[in-house]
């Protein structure tokens, strides 16, 4: 009777123990497989996000509409771009082969601004001086130059990546002071007066330093779009043994506001009493001076009054007394000036400057396409996502 119950409780043990390992087995089968699963998933995943980043990269290039498929780890990717106005939308499917001849996919899904391209920065100012700034004077001596509409919300700020330095209470800015360095005046508040502050301000105060780029002339030349070389297309107005070897008046064929007429001088220009009939830039290897006037015979551009002529200068800028520049200037040395002097548009440069006396900038904003151009910006704005 003993033995019968010892092989009975044997007998149990055995079977229980056999339904028990079968059903480890069972349950480690069914967790292989959901692990399995899982890690097709992800690979699925992965090969969706690749071709998403790809989409990603062709829109930074080109924003424009696009498909393609691609092999990303062990899966695939199948990759739909369309584009509406500034949107794009990215679908991207990604697939991985499982056993028994199964796909596993999943999809990412993405909606993508255009960042807008912003200008320069240190095309935003009525004045921008790399080196110190010295303000001094009386009156008005960076003003707005502009009577529409614009002028109502418009500032003529002024910036030193320098030292800021205000002789006296006399001079005044029509617009905010702001300096990199340090600031020395008597009374800040009565020399900067910007019109439009609508949040009350301080109107002078310390920023960071504001990107200055060094003009390459040739290469600016080249990259707007060279249209004159003075040196062999204006062979009566080139003197490569002269004071000034590109010497430039009277009256001169301009562009349009969307394809300005790019003149180039491989050595210093002088522009004596200049009119340019439409939108030009000038570019110069050397100094720059002007005597007496340069202006162009637009008035206005479509959004507003602009300038619709650029001067970039390698050297100095000079200007005599009296003269009347209607431009945006450019300079990576500086301004020299004498006597009274009325600058319409802007002025940027890479020195220091004194600017006092009788001297004015009468600030009117730029145009696009009087701004170096650059590489289009390759800024995406994540607008909507969402996995399938």
């Amino acid at each position: 009777m003993g033995n019968f119950t010892s092989i009975t409780a044997v007998l149990a043990f055995v079977i229980i123990g056999g339904f028990y390992f079968m059903s480890t087995q069972q349950q480690m089968r069914e967790t292989n497989r959901g692990v399995a699963h899982d890690e097709y998933a992800v690979l699925a995943r992965s090969a969706a996000i690749a071709g998403s980043e790809r989409a990603k990269q062709h829109l930074a290039r080109s924003f424009t509409e696009e498909s393609f498929e691609g092999y990303f780890n062990q899966g695939t990717y199948d990759v739909e771009v369309t584009i509406s106005g500034p949107t794009a939308t990215i679908i991207s499917e990604g697939s991985v082969t499982a056993s028994g001849n199964r796909h596993v996919t999943r999809t990412v899904r993405e909606v993508i601004e255009s960042a807008p391209e912003s200008p320069l920065s240190g095309f935003g100012h009525g004045l921008l001086v790399g080196g110190d700034l010295v303000l001094g004077g009386t009156g008005d001596i960076v003003s707005i130059g502009v009577t529409d509409s614009t002028a109502a919300t418009l500032n003529a700020n002024v910036h030193t990546n320098s030292n800021l330095v205000v002789n006296g209470d006399a001079a005044r800015v029509s617009g905010f002071g702001s300096y990199s360095g340090s600031i020395t005046a008597t009374n800040a508040d009565s020399t900067f007066q910007p019109g439009y502050n609508p949040n009350s301000d301080p109107s002078a105060f310390h920023a960071q330093t504001v990107p200055i780029p060094t003009v390459e002339p040739l290469q600016l030349a080249n990259d707007f779009g060279m249209d004159v070389n003075v040196s062999t297309d204006m062979p009566g107005s080139w003197d490569p043994f002269g004071q000034w070897n590109c010497d430039l008046s009277g009256t001169l064929m301009g562009g349009s506001a969307a394809d300005p007429r790019v003149i180039y001088c491989p050595g210093s220009m002088r522009l004596q009493s200049l009119l340019v009939e439409g939108y030009a830039i000038f570019i110069a290897e050397g100094e720059t001076g002007v005597d007496n006037f340069l202006r162009s015979d637009v008035a206005t551009y479509p959004d507003g009054e602009t300038s619709s002529i650029a001067i970039y200068s390698d050297g100095d800028i000079a200007l005599n007394g009296n003269d009347e520049v209607w431009a945006q200037l450019f300079t990576n040395a500086s301004l020299r000036y004498q006597g009274t002097i009325d600058i319409y548009g802007s002025l940027v440069t890479g020195g220091s400057l004194n600017f006092s006396g009788s001297a004015t900038i009468h600030y009117r904003p730029t145009t696009a396409e009087l701004i170096p151009p650059r590489e289009p910006d390759p800024r995406l704005l994540l607008v909507a996502y969402s996995e399938e």
